[in-house]
């Protein structure tokens, strides 16, 4: 859909975008207000208080921002690259967004995003790259990285097809091969064998760093965008699609089919961390 035809239908349902309270979207946080003069308020009227809430600033260095975490954390390979992943997990996590210039959760009912595009499934699964030689094979001895591998129902076809052959996916490596850079297009095989649960040492290392940089899904999967503030926004993107190429809102193949489940909500921090201990249960039943 078109900028100027989603600016239209904004106006024709009669949302047109208003300023919103900012404090209901997350990282838009309001700018205290300015000392209030007293001496000219009028008579039993109290000013709010301009001093900041004690957690409204926190210290942080360069790169750990959430927004770069998250950026760090995803996977991603240059056009033709090749690469080898693990995955960490039996299960996905899944939820329902709209791709409105970036991914955003879709509301369930009565959400305003869906009057412009239908839902999306959107999943995520957390997998360890393997570094690999200029022949793209694992190195000796083995290592890796932890990723977050989100995907949109091309790629959970393909990894489906996987697991209805063999069982659980986390007994076969994956060799992935970008064949499009700019929408992370890639061909999915399995190798028949996982080199990680072969090696009990490396896998401990990964659990580890899987550990120590784990997520909750719900801050890597989309942005989330209120009800109150869904107008503004939709305006402020159909603002930023007139400035880009007419192909830059596509989204990656099988990212258009119509929704055909209810909206589920992204799973919560409790399941990644309950997903810390099946690794190791099992590890303690693979491996030398």
């Amino acid at each position: 859909m078109s900028s100027k035809s989603l600016i239209d239908m904004l106006s024709s349902s009669g949302q047109n975008p208003k300023p919103v309270t900012p404090e209901v979207v997350p990282n838009n946080i309001p700018i205290p207000r300015q000392d209030f003069n007293a001496s000219v308020a009028p008579p039993g009227f109290t000013p709010k208080p301009t001093s900041a809430p004690p957690d409204l600033i926190k210290s942080m260095g360069f790169g750990e921002d959430p927004g770069d975490i998250a950026r760090q954390l995803r996977l991603s390979l240059r056009g033709g690259e090749s690469g080898v992943l693990a995955c960490l997990q039996e299960n996905l996590f899944r939820t329902e967004v709209h791709y409105i210039g970036t991914y955003v959760y879709c509301l369930g009912d009565g959400c305003p995003f869906c009057a412009i595009k239908e839902p999306t499934p959107r999943y995520l699964t957390w997998v360890i790259k393997y570094i690999t030689d200029s022949k793209g094979q694992p190195i000796q001895p083995l290592a890796g990285e932890i990723k977050t591998w989100l995907f949109g129902r091309d790629k959970y076809q393909a990894l489906n097809s996987i697991m209805m052959s063999i069982g659980d996916i986390r007994s076969t490596d994956l060799r992935v091969s970008c064949t499009e850079e700019k929408y992370q297009r890639f061909t999915i095989t399995h190798t028949g064998r996982s080199l990680w649960l072969s090696d009990k040492e490396f896998a401990s290392r990964m659990i580890a760093a899987f550990e120590a940089v784990k997520r909750d899904p719900i801050d890597i999967i989309a942005r989330y965008v209120s009800r109150e503030a869904a107008p503004a926004y939709l305006e402020a993107q159909a603002r930023r699609e007139l400035n880009r190429p007419s192909d830059a809102g596509m989204v990656e193949s099988g990212g258009r089919y119509p929704s055909t489940q209810a909206p589920s909500n992204p799973a919560s921090s409790s399941d990644v961390l309950a997903s810390t201990q099946t690794l190791k249960d099992l590890l303690s039943q693979v491996g030398s």
